[in-house]
């Protein structure tokens, strides 16, 4: 039969201000679920909001749905996650030599800067999502203030 007997119809959100989409789209068709932020997930479409103009990516996923992501965000939040998860490791390392050698003053003080390197991208993660946050809120307000619920 004809692929377009078979699209179906999926509702999802802008990340941000939540304005509703519905997108037609047949399943059968994607073959690779290759969305690098999100396992099991196909990109389907990259635009740009019409309320709020966020650019924002389309994703299918196996599990027969659809969400849309801030990339930008998405790339923010993967680039924390990997400073966070490296200096982490190196810390537990750290912590494991000193258990065995808690006199050895080299890796105290290596332990030392990176809990400290730690603590201030943990802290510079936190004000940009906060920042991110009060964006979102902006953005939705603005929309229930157009559109209402």
């Amino acid at each position: 039969m004809f692929s377009f007997f078979r699209k179906k119809k999926f509702d999802f959100k802008c990340p941000i201000c939540k304005f509703s989409y519905i997108l037609k789209l047949d399943p059968s068709i994607i073959t690779e679920y290759d969305y690098k932020y999100r396992k099991n997930g196909c990109v389907v479409a990259h635009n740009n909001c019409q309320f709020c103009k966020t650019e924002i990516t389309v994703v299918f996923f196996k599990s027969n749905i659809v969400e849309a992501f801030d990339d930008k965000w998405e790339e923010i939040t993967r680039g924390y996650d990997l400073k966070l998860d490296s200096l982490g490791a190196q810390i537990g390392e750290l912590e494991d030599i000193l258990e065995d050698n808690p006199d050895d003053l080299k890796a105290k003080n290596k332990l030392e800067k990176f809990q400290k390197q730690y603590d201030k991208i943990e802290k510079s993660y936190d004000a940009k999502c906060e920042k991110y946050d009060d964006r979102k809120t902006m953005w939705y307000e603005k929309r229930e203030d157009k559109f209402g619920g």
